[in-house]
């Protein structure tokens, strides 16, 4: 979660970079509003996501659009590229976001709950002060470096805690304890509609 944490504090910064060197600085805007706007309405479609399938399965999901949202931002052409590559980046965030939450209240008992919920906070007390210094390495001219590097710094190092879950997922299905097999079609089929129908009431 460092390197996580870290994406956080550096990468909004080369927004203003990244709509300056395509001559359209005043439309950093419209990358934030953006930007917000997917991570507020995609929270719902990956809780469902992750009901439907597994914990580390939506795990893979949002890391994969997390890492291509920032190979695409990274290596764009025009500031219509880099809104995208943003968006999905967004959705990583906000799935990796929820999912880590998820995933520790699935692990964690009630006492200890809020304890390990906020120690995924808990990078935040160090990146804040060496924000700055790691992104005026790559400001104003290697801000796509700057993107680059964690597109793969934080799958590789969040990889491990996913083979992980499934592992854990794999031994509580062997043990009799889940069963990710035992939906019937009905249940898989209501799960669809309600994916659809969040997809239409955020489309209005």
């Amino acid at each position: 979660m460092f390197a996580y944490a870290l994406g956080q504090g550096i990468t909004p910064q080369f927004d203003v970079m990244a709509t300056s060197s395509f001559g359209k600085h005043a439309q950093i805007g419209a990358v934030n509003t953006a930007s917000q706007i997917i991570n507020a309405v995609s929270k719902p479609f990956i809780g469902k996501m992750a009901d439907i399938t597994s914990r580390p399965t939506a795990y893979l999901v949002v890391l994969l659009a997390y890492a291509v949202g920032f190979a695409i931002a990274a290596n764009c052409t025009n500031l219509e590229a880099y809104i995208v590559g943003s968006c999905l980046t967004s959705f990583g965030r906000s799935g990796l976001d929820l999912l880590s939450e998820v995933v520790i209240g699935d692990l964690t008992t009630l006492q200890w709950r809020r304890f390990w919920s906020g120690m995924l906070l808990s990078p935040f007390l160090v990146t804040t002060f060496i924000d700055g210094f790691i992104s005026d390495a790559f400001i104003p001219d290697k801000w796509r470096w700057g993107l680059g590097m964690f597109a793969i710094m934080v799958p590789v190092l969040l990889l491990p805690a996913i083979v992980t879950l499934y592992g854990l997922q794999h031994k509580a299905i062997k043990a009799g304890m889940a069963n990710m097999r035992g939906r019937d079609k009905r249940s898989w089929d209501v799960s669809v509609v309600c994916v659809s129908g969040m997809g239409c009431h955020c489309g209005n």
